[in-house]
């Protein structure tokens, strides 16, 4: 019985724009509370009947859908090995840290602790957001624990023990632990370029070294989260977006930069892991 009509407005630079309609808004919100609460077999009903019956998304409501529907088939325990390959692509494809970070989850949660340890690395080659890392950054630490490397465990359980403490949130039973027998000093600001570092050669073990390419910026587009590097080698402008670019939100034209080359489904060719030249 909702409205599917969408809501037409102007932005302040006079460009068009759409809000969701109703209807939209409802199944992205049951969608989530079903999936919550643990809800599977609903909230993939819920995916399923919303894209059946909405004919444009807005705001990635339809990234967020199918996140949710392949996260639920994961927890039903059945076909897991297809469901956990539909989130992979899914994750690999959007490139958010959160996503990552389930994926990571998921496969710990059936014994697939290899798997579990390359996702959660990868959450870390993303964007990287401290405040609302700090359950993967603990998550990560256990997972170093897990196969025998308190080393680098000490590294993520301090990170998510300093960013909790400034937030003035509690410490999980775990943490405390770590914090006692690895000797943290929960007041000692992490290197963050450590943790990244960590994460992206365990990444690079697993998944085979990428070649690093240089560059500079050459273009920002208008809105701000994505641009073109042009290589120092020659050839053709490479396109980035903003989140793949490692301990700076921003980047300004000119810029000398370092980074990766990846080839999505499109067979398109974006920049990835880039980093500010010293």
């Amino acid at each position: 019985m909702l409205s599917e009509e969408v809501f037409n407005f102007q932005d302040e630079n006079g460009k068009d724009r759409e809000f969701a309609s109703l209807k939209e808004f409802y199944y992205q919100h049951m969608a989530k509370a079903h999936e919550k609460t643990g809800k599977y077999e609903s909230c993939i009903e819920i995916c399923e009947t919303a894209f059946k019956q909405i004919s444009k998304f807005h705001h990635k409501n339809n990234t967020w859908l199918k996140a949710r529907m392949y996260y639920s088939k994961c927890m039903l325990q059945e076909n897991i090995e297809d469901a956990i390959i539909e989130y992979k692509e899914l994750a690999y494809r959007e490139n958010y840290w959160f996503m990552y970070h389930k994926l990571s989850q998921i496969c710990f949660r059936y014994n697939k602790v290899p798997e579990a340890l390359l996702y959660a690395s990868k959450a870390f080659t993303c964007r990287f957001e401290h405040e609302k890392m700090v359950n993967l950054m603990s998550d990560t630490a256990l997972l170093w624990q897990t196969i025998g490397n308190n080393a680098n465990a000490k590294f993520f359980f301090q990170a998510s023990a300093f960013y909790r403490k400034r937030q003035g949130w509690p410490f999980s039973e775990e943490l405390q632990y770590a914090i006692r027998t690895l000797e943290i000093d929960v007041d000692e600001k992490p290197n963050i370029r450590v943790v990244q570092n960590i994460s992206s050669d365990y990444v690079a073990t697993i998944e085979g070294k990428n070649e690093r390419m240089e560059g500079q910026i050459d273009n920002i587009l208008s809105h701000g989260g994505s641009g073109f590097i042009k290589p120092s080698q020659g050839g053709s402008n490479v396109y980035f977006n903003m989140k793949d670019v490692f301990g700076k939100k921003t980047l300004v034209k000119g810029e000398k930069v370092d980074y990766e080359l990846l080839k999505g489904k499109d067979e398109k060719i974006r920049a990835i892991k880039i980093t500010i030249r010293g």
